[in-house]
């Protein structure tokens, strides 16, 4: 309830009702250090030796880091890693002329990323980037698989990115069983993420104003009539 100073507020016709948005959180990339790096000219991904189990109060079970430079000088690397430096951020780090593609890749069973059945989309926070890349999501339920991709087209600065539910066809998202984002740049890309959850983006529903309210409201205009009679 909305405490009002001063008097009482008239409203007429609807109210907002106060749905909350669901919020599922996937990872806020706190917790353990996780790194690799790849700096040979070209060549398969350098994956970190293992998955790191429920990363950052995750309900996945594991998640691993790959990481491939796909062109630049022989001497230069792409870095990929969780919490280095002591912040709680997905970082790429990439030396001048490389080019690279970075995989995040999360397993589990039966995971509920549907917040009950209330969140419909997927959102990716981006702390920075500062040039383009494009985006690879995919979801699979252990049955269907489908990938969608955004291809971003210049640096960004506390932004978002979003995929809807519905564009990843057939897919369960109340019991999913892997998640992986393939993020691909041919610039020296240099970015970092802060979030990956799923909401619901449903803003909140106009309800109308109980019978009593509306009783209420009728009431006390009548008194401020009378007041102005006397």
């Amino acid at each position: 309830m909305k405490r009002l100073a001063g008097g009482i507020a008239v409203v007429c016709g609807m109210a907002f009702a106060g749905n909350a948005a669901a919020v599922t959180l996937i990872d806020d990339f706190s917790g353990a250090v996780q790194q690799t790096s790849d700096a040979v000219a070209e060549g398969t991904p350098t994956a970190s030796s293992s998955g790191v189990v429920n990363p950052s109060g995750s309900p996945f079970t594991t998640r691993e880091i790959t990481t491939s430079k796909t062109g630049g000088a022989t001497n230069a690397s792409v870095t990929a890693g969780v919490n280095s430096f002591d912040l709680e951020f997905f970082t790429i780090s990439s030396l001048p002329t490389v080019s690279s593609i970075t995989s995040l890749l999360y397993t589990g069973s039966g995971v509920d990323l549907s917040g009950g059945g209330l969140n419909d989309v997927f959102i990716v926070n981006v702390f920075d980037s500062d040039v383009a890349f494009d985006i690879d999501v995919t979801f699979t339920d252990g049955v269907n698989t489908d990938t969608e991709t955004i291809s971003v087209t210049g640096p960004l600065s506390n932004d978002t990115i979003t995929f809807s539910f519905a564009d990843f066809g057939g897919v369960d998202f109340s019991s999913i069983a892997g998640l992986s984002l393939v993020i691909a740049s041919a610039s020296a890309l240099d970015a970092q993420f802060t979030l990956l959850t799923t909401i619901d983006s449903t803003p909140p529903s106009a309800v109308p104003l109980p019978a009593t309210a509306l009783l209420l409201m009728a009431g006390l205009g009548g008194l401020a009539m009378a007041r102005r009679r006397v």
